[in-house]
């Protein structure tokens, strides 16, 4: 079985079991770890985002991959800045789900949606089959609408975070 938390050591760093080891950073002082994570990003209210160094190396492999790194880790970006702890995976590293993150050591999936037509379906296959703990959205715009698809799936247990692009702050759900 594979354990995966993040947790605060007394190095002041960040420990990940089952992926590895201590995440904060070499003594030279780059923001390196020595198990391939790399600090990509530090914010004022005290998050930080570790990426695994094999997801970045999957960003330079195409266009489409790297479009898709950059957004997931504007995200990232987003939740450090809401004072998360966000470690940012390789997910075809993982041998027990395919999300995206560890937000403060709880397995997460990154949604970025630009309608409402299939939050229901992102938010199930989030949760049932990338066998994330909760999900993270990000919505172009907030409606009505999309408040009925949050509750839909609260109703069916499935729980997470949303932000609404250029706003501050996450609303739980």
């Amino acid at each position: 079985m594979l354990y995966v938390t993040l947790t605060r050591c007394w190095k002041g760093g960040l420990v990940m079991g089952g992926r590895g080891g201590y995440l904060g950073g070499s003594s030279s002082g780059t923001g390196d770890s020595s198990i391939g994570f790399k600090k990509t990003y530090e914010s004022d209210n005290g998050g930080t985002v570790y990426t695994e160094k094999s997801r970045i190396e999957q960003s330079n492999i195409n266009k489409q991959e790297k479009a898709k790194y950059e957004k997931e880790h504007d995200m990232c970006k987003h939740l450090a800045d809401n004072g998360h702890d966000i470690v940012h995976l390789d997910d075809r590293n993982l041998s027990e789900g395919s999300y995206d993150i560890l937000l403060d050591g709880e397995k997460a999936e990154l949604k970025s949606m630009k309608g409402t037509t299939n939050i229901g379906r992102e938010g199930k296959d989030a949760i049932r089959k990338q066998k994330a703990d909760f999900v993270v959205f990000k919505f172009e715009s907030f409606s009505a609408k999309t408040n009925r698809e949050i509750e839909k799936l609260v109703k069916n247990n499935i729980h997470g975070c949303y932000y609404v692009e250029g706003q501050k702050g996450l609303e739980w759900f």
